[in-house]
């Protein structure tokens, strides 16, 4: 399928939503979409740890507080101070703020069941189909580390 075709496809899926839609459920969906936080992969090539490049970019690009980034990822306020502050140390300048190809919903990394790798490569590959040696491309880490990475995240989702 092409470009033009999963344009006119999507449009049609969307004007059939927009139907069963009332106009406030509408300026809901519309409202929460475009608040919601995009991170973009490029923070996480890079020799910080996922969880200290994440709660940097937070901090410095979207301007969060620790307590909003806590609430947003269910994490403890505490550990997110400690690693942003370690992040600082081992990076003090600020992330690039660029449009990239892959980009996550920050929804994604709510889930305390996944590692922050783990839930990246599963959305990638679930998502993007993207193959384990471009992954670890992007990543800035090697294929068999990603693998493992892929296939503890699909046993978890209880995949094979």
């Amino acid at each position: 399928m092409d470009t033009v075709e999963k344009r006119t496809e999507a449009e049609r899926v969307l004007k059939t939503l927009l139907q069963e839609l009332d106009f406030s459920q509408i300026l809901e969906l519309v409202t929460t979409a475009k608040n919601d936080i995009l991170i973009p992969l490029s923070i996480f090539d890079t020799p910080l740890h996922p969880a200290e490049a994440l709660y940097k970019y937070l901090r410095e690009n979207e301007r969060l507080s620790n307590q909003d980034i806590a609430e947003l990822l269910d994490r403890d306020q505490r550990s997110v101070w400690a690693s942003y502050r370690r992040a600082k140390k081992k990076r003090p300048q600020h992330f690039l703020k660029k449009r990239e190809r892959y980009q996550f919903n920050i929804n994604l990394f709510r889930n305390r069941q996944f590692s922050i790798l783990e839930s990246i490569i599963y959305y990638l590959h679930t998502v993007h189909r993207l193959r384990t040696k471009e992954m670890a491309r992007l990543l800035g880490s090697s294929p068999n580390s990603t693998a493992v990475l892929l296939k503890r995240a699909k046993v978890k989702h209880g995949k094979k």
